[in-house]
């Protein structure tokens, strides 16, 4: 009886499993932190994809070099729209 239970839990435990791999998000190309500073509109728009759903995409790559990069636009002083204090 307690090997029955015990197999049982193993197949619980394994189908949860494949079960969360069948339901992650199809990844994308991974894009770099330079892309996104290049690229100012597909940057704006993989944020507010992120800010979306952060449960699920925050600690995705492209996520990650997405604020990654707009936090260094943010402070890049060649920066054109950032008002300057003089």
């Amino acid at each position: 009886m307690k090997i029955v239970i015990a197999v049982m839990s193993l197949v619980i435990i394994g189908l949860s499993g494949s079960l969360f791999y069948v339901t992650r998000p199809v990844t994308d190309v991974v894009k770099s932190v330079s892309y996104y500073r290049e690229n100012r509109q597909e940057l704006k728009e993989q944020i507010d994809k992120c800010k979306d759903n952060p449960g699920l995409l925050a600690q995705t790559p492209n996520c990650q070099n997405a604020f990654q990069a707009n936090q260094k636009n943010m402070f890049d002083p060649n920066n054109s729209s950032m008002p300057q204090i003089r």
